[in-house]
C-alpha cells in the first residue's frame, strides 16, 4: 500500500464522470480532475489527472476550474495478469478548497502550508 500525498495546486480541467463496465459485469463511475502543481517561478506547468473511482463520485462535483485545491492521493502501480504490462493510476483521496485572500485554509479544513 502506498502512502497518502498532499500537495496545493490550481484546477485546470474537470472532466465528465463516465461508467466503466468491470470484469465481472457490474459498473462503477470513473471521473477525472486535473489539478497544476506549478510551483512559483517555473517555467512549465506541471498538470497531474487524478481519478475517482467508486459507486458513486462526488470529489471532483465539489470544485470548479481556476480553483486553489488541496488534494490528497495516492499512486498505484500493478501488473495485468494476461499481458505482463505494468499500470499506474493516481487515486484521488480528497479534494479541498484554499480560501482566497490571505492563503488561510478553509474554514475546519486542514492546513496545507504546514
Amino acid at each position: 500500500m502506498s502512502d497518502i500525498i498532499k500537495q496545493t495546486g490550481v484546477v485546470h480541467k474537470v472532466l465528465p464522470a463516465e461508467n466503466v463496465e468491470l470484469r465481472d459485469g457490474s459498473s462503477k463511475q470513473k471521473q477525472v480532475v486535473i489539478i497544476n502543481f506549478k510551483q512559483a517561478g517555473s517555467q512549465y506547468d506541471d498538470f497531474l489527472a487524478l481519478e475517482e473511482f467508486g459507486d458513486e463520485v462526488t470529489l471532483c462535483n465539489s470544485v470548479s476550474v481556476g480553483q486553489e485545491v488541496v488534494v490528497e492521493y495516492r499512486v498505484q502501480s500493478r501488473e495485468h495478469a494476461a499481458t505482463g504490462r505494468w499500470y499506474t493510476s493516481v487515486k484521488l483521496r480528497a479534494i479541498t478548497l484554499v480560501t482566497q485572500g490571505a492563503g488561510q485554509p478553509a474554514q475546519g479544513q486542514p492546513n496545507p502550508f504546514n
